[in-house]
């Protein structure tokens, strides 16, 4: 009878799927550390492996290339026209020693030439196709581990307070069980300075904060470029991480097509994986239209080194098991749950006709306000944006500056046309501002540019990189909050403040006068909340 119920136990225990832990939980364990340790260690050895094998297949290399890499036939172009790029960019000179010791890879057989070059960025697919990334190469890992239980750790930097980077990354040697001092696979030099030993830099908290997205109720909205929750997360948190560990262009972590071999990468993406957990667990659906999206196939290869083949709906439709969970997949906001937007007491005052016919007015979105063509030319630049308040959009402002229980709004601004001739090689907080009163401010997200050059975005718009970008910030908030009790608020400024993005960073934040950034068109917009 005991022996009975202690295998129901173990076969409860073995049924219940492993979890990918938060990095302060895993690293309660050196041995889970230490087994992450080895089966990284384990992928850079086969980096020397026959380009031609299976065992060169689950290398290191093989599977940083699998993202992006350079070379004559990837669309990242060849490590020559990366450094020449960069360095006409106008963008900071010191890093381009980032670039020393890369070398241009060619794919060596059918399989690498089928898988290599892939990630999904600007496309349908983002989360879908690294969320099968990181599973192969979850199982790829434990293979060269030689450990089934281990599980990729993610950086849970949503929790203002793990902004630093885990300290197991940043030195390059560990002291192992032995006692004795040897190299760390994790560490990578190619980091801004700060990020490693000694450590000073750290994420800014107001930068990881997906509150906004997470209610967001739409995945993607094909017919508004940029929008939904999906978007929300790689134009902004994801972006931003990539190009705070380094400027972005500059590997490792801000080339896209060579940012996947930084171990960092790795808890980086769990935890943007988690995000689409954190999303759904809100009792948002995944999307099934349009029909091209749970259709689309990609490609990897498995812990053998054969290749497979995956459509997106095999991630719900049973064919794949994940086999894992998150350690926290549910209640990823800061704040208590709350409603996209609350009531106030200084609700705006409206009479039942008023709704009414603000109903009507909102059946599609409202622009308070619109300008064209601002340029970025200065480390600091303001453009005013008007509210308009005629009788189109008199009561949407009037919900968008006080809002009201009975019909709740929530207010965009929407940044569309986003082009350079060279690339920034840094990043821009964005804020709303009272024209009449710059003390009255609030930040309202960071315009990163985790693309790859000017040149690339022109040649493989679609793909990659789009030849303009766009992005939109949920201002609703912020709006409300710099109008105060002033209702009749006619304009405010749009302000782009140069950054690295990084908290505590020295040198202070260098203004690149070659890259001509635009902004095509800035409008604030306002859609009823359903």
């Amino acid at each position: 009878m005991y022996a009975a119920v202690l295998l129901l136990l173990s076969a409860a225990v073995q049924a219940q799927p492993a979890v990918r832990m938060s990095w302060e939980t895993f690293a309660e364990d050196p041995a889970r550390v230490q087994s992450l340790r080895n089966g990284v260690a384990v992928m850079k050895s086969r980096n020397t492996a026959d380009p031609g094998s299976a065992l060169y297949r689950t290398s290191w290399q093989y599977w940083g290339a699998m993202h992006g890499y350079f070379g004559p036939g990837s669309v990242f172009g060849t490590i020559e026209e990366a450094i020449s790029d960069y360095r006409n960019s106008g963008a900071d000179p010191s890093l381009l020693v980032d670039f020393d010791g890369i070398t241009d890879l060619t794919p060596p057989d059918a399989i690498a030439a089928q898988v290599w070059g892939q990630c999904q960025h600007g496309t349908l697919w983002f989360f879908a196709w690294h969320r099968l990334y990181l599973y192969y190469f979850e199982q790829v890992l434990q293979q060269a581990a030689g450990d089934p239980t281990l599980r990729l750790p993610y950086w849970d930097y949503t929790n203002p307070s793990n902004v630093t980077m885990p300290a197991a990354y940043t030195s390059p040697t560990y002291v192992n069980a032995a006692g004795e001092t040897v190299a760390n696979p994790l560490y990578e030099p190619r980091r801004h300075p700060g990020w490693n030993v000694p450590t000073s830099n750290a994420l800014d908290p107001a930068a990881t904060n997906i509150d906004d997205a997470l209610t967001d109720t739409s995945f993607f909205d094909v017919s508004v470029q940029d929008d939904g929750f999906q978007n929300a997360i790689q134009d902004n948190v994801h972006g931003y991480v990539h190009c705070t560990v380094i400027d972005c262009p500059v590997t490792d972590m801000g080339a896209v097509g060579y940012s996947a071999n930084d171990p960092i990468f790795w808890a980086h993406h769990a935890n943007i994986d988690r995000m689409w957990d954190c999303w759904t667990s809100l009792g948002n659906a995944n999307p099934t239209q349009p029909p091209s999206y749970p259709s689309q196939s990609f490609s990897y290869v498995d812990a053998t080194g054969t290749l497979v083949t995956n459509t997106v709906a095999d991630l719900s439709n049973g064919t794949i098991t994940l086999g894992y969970v998150y350690e926290q997949a549910s209640n990823c906001a800061r704040g208590a749950a709350k409603p996209v937007v609350k009531a106030t007491a200084q609700q705006a005052p409206m009479t039942a006709e008023a709704l009414d016919t603000a109903r009507v007015a909102l059946q599609a979105p409202v622009v308070l306000g619109k300008v064209q063509k601002h340029v970025i030319n200065a480390a600091v630049t303001r453009k005013v944006v008007p509210l308009t308040g005629g009788t189109a959009s008199a009561i949407p402002r009037r919900l968008a500056l006080r809002g009201h229980a009975a019909l709740p709004v929530r207010t965009d601004l929407v940044l569309t046309g986003i082009q350079f001739e060279n690339h920034p090689g840094t990043q821009y907080h964005v804020y709303l501002e009272r024209t009449d009163d710059r003390t009255k401010r609030a930040r309202v997200g960071t315009l990163s540019f985790f693309v790859s050059t000017a040149a690339a975005m022109n040649e493989h718009a679609g793909h990659h990189d789009a030849a303009a970008m766009n992005r939109v910030f949920d201002v609703t908030d912020e709006l409300r909050r710099i109008a105060g009790p002033n209702a009749n608020l006619k304009q405010v400024h749009v302000v782009f403040e140069v950054t690295t993005g990084r908290i505590n960073a020295k040198p202070r934040p260098r203004f690149n006068d070659k890259m001509t950034l635009t902004i095509g068109e800035i409008q604030l917009r306002v859609t009823a909340v359903p």
